[in-house]
């Protein structure tokens, strides 16, 4: 959905890293001439039309998710 505030793929990849509990560096390479430079998704129309409203921010998805692939890890 978003959260109505840009959140840099450094942040996501390092909010990444602290669930791994490892210390990785980030490298980043130079963007590509097709991709995205800015996006901030808000989520207003969501809980206008929908009704529909997060019930937790991005460290935390992030980190639930983080967790959900961690544990399939070695699952057919």
């Amino acid at each position: 959905m978003g959260t109505g505030r840009e959140t840099s793929v450094a942040d996501v990849v390092a909010m990444l890293i602290g669930h791994s509990g490892r210390e990785t560096p980030i490298e980043m390479a130079p963007a590509k001439e097709f991709e995205v430079r800015r996006v901030c998704l808000d989520p207003h129309r969501a809980a206008l039309w929908l009704g529909w409203r997060p019930k937790v921010d991005i460290a935390q998805g992030l980190g639930t998710t983080f967790e959900w692939f961690a544990a399939q890890k070695g699952r057919p």
